[in-house]
């Protein structure tokens, strides 16, 4: 403490009883600049460890029939969760060709997107919809 109070004498003996001959005179405007704040880092994409999808995959057959179907489409299509919950029945779609494509509604991006899928992939939705159907009494489209 001794140093302390010799170094404020030393300083109130030099200014006299002017304070802003030390301190300079402070900016009425932003004290904190936008120099001053931390650079904010973008979020990396959180990817599902390659052995924890190994063990997921092996035990497949133990899930419920829903649930088998849910985790190939999200693996095939690299959906969100709550893109797929939310499909529409009619989310499947056939060209001339016959080849199927996925429409979905990105919530994100705020936007429909449509994806090319394997016949694997359609002929899950396909008897999801077939199943919600029967277990609901709905007429399947």
């Amino acid at each position: 403490m001794r140093n302390v109070r010799g170094s404020v004498g030393i300083v109130g003996s030099v200014s006299g009883s002017n304070p802003s001959a030390v301190c300079p005179p402070i900016d009425r405007g932003n004290l904190i600049g936008f120099q001053d704040y931390p650079r904010r880092t973008r979020p990396q994409p959180r990817f599902i460890p390659e052995d924890v999808l190994d063990q997921l995959n092996r035990h497949r057959s133990a899930l419920p029939t829903h649930w088998k179907r849910m985790l190939l489409i999200v693996q095939e299509c690299g959906m969100r969760i709550s893109e797929l919950i939310t499909l529409p029945y009619d989310c499947v779609i056939q060209d001339a060709t016959g080849d199927a494509f996925l429409r979905s509604y990105q919530y994100k991006m705020k936007k429909e997107h449509t994806i090319p899928v394997s016949r694997d992939v359609a002929n899950v939705i396909r008897a999801q919809q077939q199943e919600v159907a029967g277990q609901w009494g709905l007429r399947a489209r």
